[in-house]
């Protein structure tokens, strides 16, 4: 989108530092969704942390502590 309308140009502009700005900005939000994503599946029931309360009145399986 940056460079719509260069596209024939021989030497077209850098976007008074747009473009860097975008890339950066995209790559801070996939770093932070990886993160938000690797807590999510590292919590035990996928993503969901039990209260004390709840801990105590979930029902366990035989053979499990």
């Amino acid at each position: 989108m940056a460079h719509a309308g260069q596209w024939t140009s021989a030497h077209p502009d850098t976007g008074g530092g747009i473009i860097l700005i975008l890339a950066l900005l995209g790559v801070v939000r996939t770093v932070g969704a990886g993160f938000c994503g690797w807590t999510m599946i590292q919590t035990d029931h996928g993503g969901i942390k039990l209260t004390p309360e709840q801990e105590r009145l979930e029902p366990t399986r035989p053979g499990t502590a």
